[in-house]
């Protein structure tokens, strides 16, 4: 978060783990203010894609499966 104008400056930074199964073709990772475990399973995105993927990120359970709900037209 930035400092209101007038307020002394902090520093940025940002934190997080990460790690992939490669058999399985799904990348793990926690956030440095959220240490949850997510996963995503990279076999059901179009990695080819012209566009960047864009995924919500909730804060429920232990492990979160993040998918595409529907596929872009």
């Amino acid at each position: 978060m930035r400092p209101a104008e007038g307020e002394r400056e902090s520093f940025e930074f940002t934190q997080w783990t990460c790690a992939s199964d490669l058999k399985s073709r799904t990348f793990y990772f926690h956030t440095y203010d959220n240490r949850r475990a997510r996963a995503v399973e990279l076999s059901s995105f179009d990695l080819d894609a012209p566009q960047p993927i864009v995924l919500p990120l909730h804060n429920e359970g232990s492990i979160e499966r993040i998918a595409l709900e529907s596929s872009p037209d």
